[in-house]
């Protein structure tokens, strides 16, 4: 077998992590002219002041969301289907420190997606295409890919058989992120 099976599946893995995986570590968000840094890691936001600390249970849709200041009081929000609901501590001074709603929008920015919320089916679809194609006419493919290149060549069985593994490994891609 040569190694450009290896490059394409390494490819295919490299393009499943972006697709699949969740961003790590802190981020940035930009909520009516604040900018916060939240830490999924360490369940914490950032005003560049003050750290507030923050449970989130939920998606988009429908969520919990508390958040307890420095100074030990909180502010909390729940949104159900056909409700939100939210409040504070008694000891909760609005003056003090970052608005609740701008905290809990900035947790938003990066919460998971709700069941049915739109995903990319243009790119789903040209990686379920591509998949089919490279699985069910794997000379095709390599002819496209490098046939042309050269001339009265043919595909090795190896490079045959990484056409096919690649357009296996893409329709399950697909798959996975038609359910996901």
């Amino acid at each position: 077998m040569s190694a450009r099976w290896l490059y394409r599946f390494a490819a295919v893995l490299v393009a499943a992590a972006l697709c699949i995986l969740p961003a790590a570590g802190a981020y940035d968000v930009n909520v009516n002219g604040h900018t916060f840094t939240v830490s999924p890691d360490e369940n914490t936001i950032s005003d560049g002041s003050s750290v507030y600390h923050y449970t989130f249970s939920g998606n988009r849709a429908e969520y919990k969301i508390e958040i307890v200041y420095p100074d030990g009081s909180s502010w909390w929000w729940d949104k159900r289907s056909g409700y939100s609901v939210g409040g504070w501590s008694d000891d909760y001074d609005p003056q003090c420190y970052a608005d609740g709603s701008d905290l809990r929008d900035a947790l938003l920015e990066q919460a998971p997606k709700a069941p049915g919320e739109p995903k990319n089916w243009p790119a789903i679809g040209l990686l379920l295409a591509l998949g089919i194609f490279n699985a069910v006419a794997p000379q095709a493919s390599w002819r496209l890919s490098y046939g042309w290149r050269f001339k009265n060549a043919e595909p090795s069985a190896a490079a045959l058989a990484a056409c096919r593994f690649s357009g296996a490994a893409a329709i399950v891609l697909a798959l996975v992120l038609m359910l996901v």
